[in-house]
C-alpha cells in the first residue's frame, strides 16, 4: 500500500479557492494546529510513503516477523460529503472496530486525521467524543508536525503510530493553546509521552 503527494500551485490553489489552507505565515511553525480554538486551516505538505502488506500466516511461513497487524478497517461513503458529517466518521471507525473484533476500552492511542481545518476539526472531535469520551485513549495529530499528507496520510500516520509503538512514546499534538471545546473531554496529548 503507497501514498504520495506532490506539494504543486494547482493542488494548493484548490485548497485556497475554498478557504481550506492556514493563513498564519508570519510563525509557519505555529501554523498547522490541529484542535487548537484559534485554527485557521491547514498546512499541506508531500512526500511519499509505502507499506507492504501480506496475510499474517504468510509472513510466518516465510520466516518473516511482521512489525505489526493490521486487525479491522472500517471506512463510510454514503454518497455524503464525509467532511461534513460527524456520524459518518462515527460509522467509520465503529466499523473498524467491528471488523477487528475489538470494543473501545481495547483502544489505547489514536493517530487522529485533524489538520486543523476549521470545520473537519469539529467533527473530528465531535466524533471522537461520542465514542471515546469517557475512554482513556491517548489521541493526538502527526499533521501537527508534519503538515496534511493528503493521498498518503493514512500510510504514513501508520509508519508514524508504529514508530512511536516501538520507541515507546506517544507523539504530541503540536501547537494547542486553548483546546476546541468539542475535545475538551478527550485526551489530547498535549506534552510528549516517554
Amino acid at each position: 500500500v503507497g501514498g504520495a503527494n506532490e506539494i504543486s500551485p494547482h493542488g494548493a490553489a484548490l485548497l485556497d479557492v475554498i478557504d481550506g489552507l492556514s493563513l498564519n505565515n508570519s510563525d509557519p511553525t505555529a501554523a498547522s494546529r490541529p484542535f487548537d480554538i484559534d485554527r485557521d486551516g491547514l498546512v499541506t505538505s508531500g512526500g511519499g510513503a509505502t507499506l507492504i502488506l501480506e496475510e499474517y500466516e504468510h509472513a510466518l511461513k516465510r520466516g518473516c516477523k511482521p512489525l505489526f497487524e493490521i486487525l479491522g478497517y472500517g471506512c463510510c461513503a454514503d454518497g455524503h460529503y464525509l467532511a461534513k458529517d460527524y456520524k459518518n466518521y462515527v460509522r467509520a471507525m465503529q466499523r473498524a472496530l467491528d471488523d477487528a473484533g475489538v470494543g473501545v476500552d481495547d483502544v489505547e492511542y489514536i493517530n487522529s486525521a485533524a489538520s486543523g481545518g476549521v470545520w473537519t476539526d469539529v467533527y473530528e472531535a465531535t466524533s471522537l467524543t461520542k465514542l471515546f469520551a469517557d475512554r482513556k485513549v491517548w489521541i493526538s495529530s502527526t499533521e501537527s508536525t508534519t503538515g496534511h499528507e493528503h493521498n498518503m496520510a493514512g500510510v504514513s500516520k501508520t509508519i508514524y503510530t508504529y514508530l512511536m509503538m516501538q520507541n515507546n512514546f506517544i507523539a504530541q499534538n503540536e501547537n494547542i493553546k486553548v483546546l476546541i471545546p468539542e475535545a475538551r473531554s478527550l485526551r489530547i496529548v498535549r506534552s510528549t509521552i516517554h
